[in-house]
């Protein structure tokens, strides 16, 4: 094999791996799919269509809203009067973590979840973290660098807890039900991980200048494509338990592998990586 027939290989194989981790790029509709949403489209008006689209996101939105609306003190004030800052991590806390639950009634089948024991453990998950991130910066200092960072450990172990304490019986003789669960707190663990990863590398990329910046902008791309890759592969096998099968037939032509891979990484990226020092040679927006 002469020299060009070698780099002609190497340079498709390049091409290749290059194009599968695209996940952007590698989504498919399934026929069947195709055919619910003719067959929706026809059984409804636009109106209603309309009205689904506008007020679906309305709930999140409110929440969000309620919780930016939280008046918080200059931090100069000190940790004394921080009372509505920690009151804020609470509530956002109560969020995550009820997020993470409830949607564990349609991954996992036959587990017996009601809403009492989801809300026990979000209260008491919340109070874990926001005192626990509360007792770290009256040790270090005030304000927190990296608050929901600090707490986030502390209320994912509360609420592992209360979720042993709540399904732990179920999880013991559903073999099924056990691995469904794993596998979509797996996932839930991947997406815990950007809110560690990204600020770090927001810190490092601030310490930097000049030339350093440059090559560690070149990181971020990898690090979106990893995260992208890794959720799409996690998202499919946390599917597969679905009750109604529906991912086993469409798990071959990838028609659902596009979707929630992008917004999560690029998502995250744009609200986590704070806005640059004017020092730096680049701004990200939030």
């Amino acid at each position: 094999m002469t020299m060009s027939e070698e780099l002609q290989r190497y340079g498709k194989s390049f091409v290749r791996i290059w194009e599968e981790l695209q996940i952007e790029s590698n989504g498919a509709y399934s026929v069947e799919r195709l055919q619910q949403l003719r067959d929706y489209s026809e059984r409804v008006t636009a109106m209603h269509c309309v009205i689904v689209l506008v007020v679906t996101p309305l709930p999140c939105l409110l929440v969000i809203v309620l919780i930016e609306s939280i008046p918080l003190r200059p931090p100069a004030d000190g940790i004394e009067h921080s009372f509505l800052l920690w009151v804020r991590t609470f509530a956002l806390t109560v969020v995550v973590v009820l997020g993470c639950m409830w949607p564990c009634r349609v991954v996992v089948p036959g587990l017996p979840l009601s809403i009492t024991p989801v809300i026990v453990a979000a209260t008491a998950s919340a109070i874990a973290g926001a005192a626990g991130a509360f007792g770290i910066a009256y040790a270090i200092g005030f304000p927190l660098p990296f608050t929901l960072v600090c707490e986030s450990g502390i209320g994912m172990f509360i609420m592992g807890m209360g979720m042993v304490a709540a399904w732990g019986r179920f999880l013991a003789s559903d073999r099924v039900g056990r691995r469904a669960l794993i596998r979509h707190f797996i996932l839930e663990f991947m997406q815990a991980t950007m809110m560690w990863v990204y600020p770090a590398y927001a810190y490092v990329f601030n310490q930097l200048s000049g030339g350093r910046q440059i090559a560690t902008m070149a990181l971020l791309p990898v690090i979106k494509t990893l995260y992208k890759n890794a959720f799409a592969r996690l998202y499919l096998l946390a599917a597969y338990h679905l009750p109604n099968r529906a991912y086993l037939t469409n798990i071959h032509d990838k028609s659902i592998t596009p979707k929630p891979t992008p917004e999560q990484a690029s998502g995250f990226e744009a609200r986590t990586l704070p806005e640059r020092r004017p020092g730096s040679i680049c701004r990200h927006r939030h």
